[in-house]
């Protein structure tokens, strides 16, 4: 097996662990950027018996001047920008300490993660960007979330075009993860049964960078419902209105 050198930022808990342990257990050598080392030094202890290896660099990907900080000595094959926050909440409601926090981790510190990691990519590298619905169409109580996914998700597109790298984004709806948890403020009965299982995700990513696909859309129904609501009439939106508002005012 020809062993990939991986680079996953968040991978500490959620999507980002799932991909963690699958692609430790397969026999890679993957590289975590997280804040927490608590709980880095409990996944390696974890994964000490796997083929693969698994490292860590202590990085909060919200203070935007550590990022340069990063260091790693081997070519990255796979680099997947997964860490995020979220608040699904009223504009209004969002401090301003809110605002910086998420237009720095979901947009500005993968581009700048990105920017640094250029020169160890390798030839044929896969860069994945774990964005959202959001990016692609608008939600309530989600605005400065859903802009700073739709800025990271054209950015990748924009990307695409001017690099031979394959580049795969990931647009995702609710997932059983903390991150969620934490996101949202009061739970919807409607989103915690639709919320997407992080191991099966993680293993839809692994394959579709195999196949080199540029995007992937999970659940696709849900795509194919929010794009409905831009030319659908009154009475479709009324029907799926539940799913969209995430939180009451």
């Amino acid at each position: 097996m020809n062993k990939k050198n991986i680079v996953i930022t968040g991978g500490t808990s959620g999507l980002g662990l799932s991909l963690v342990r699958l692609y430790v257990e397969k026999g890679h050598n993957v590289h975590c950027i997280a804040r927490d080392e608590k709980k880095c030094i409990t996944i390696q202890n974890e994964l000490a018996t796997c083929e693969g290896q698994f490292s860590y660099s202590i990085i909060d990907m919200n203070q935007i001047e550590s990022i340069d900080q990063f260091e790693f000595d081997k070519n990255i094959d796979i680099l997947v920008l997964n860490a995020g926050v979220g608040l699904f909440e009223s504009f209004e409601s969002h401090g301003v300490q809110d605002i910086k926090s998420i237009i720095h981790v979901n947009f500005l510190a993968p581009i700048l993660l990105l920017k640094y990691c250029l020169p160890k990519l390798s030839h044929n590298a896969t860069i994945v960007g774990i964005t959202s619905m959001s990016a692609k169409v608008s939600t309530p109580y989600a605005s400065i979330y859903a802009s700073s996914k739709a800025g990271f998700y054209q950015f990748l597109n924009a990307l695409r075009l001017e690099t031979n790298h394959h580049i795969m984004t990931v647009n995702t709806g609710p997932i059983k993860t903390p991150f969620h948890e934490k996101a949202h403020a009061n739970k919807n009965p409607l989103i915690e049964i639709i919320k997407l299982n992080p191991d099966k995700l993680a293993l839809r990513i692994l394959k579709g960078i195999e196949k080199q696909k540029i995007e992937i859309n999970a659940p696709i129904w849900m795509l194919m419902a929010l794009n409905s609501i831009q030319i659908a009439p009154r009475s479709i939106e009324k029907l799926i209105k539940p799913l969209l508002l995430t939180k009451q005012k």
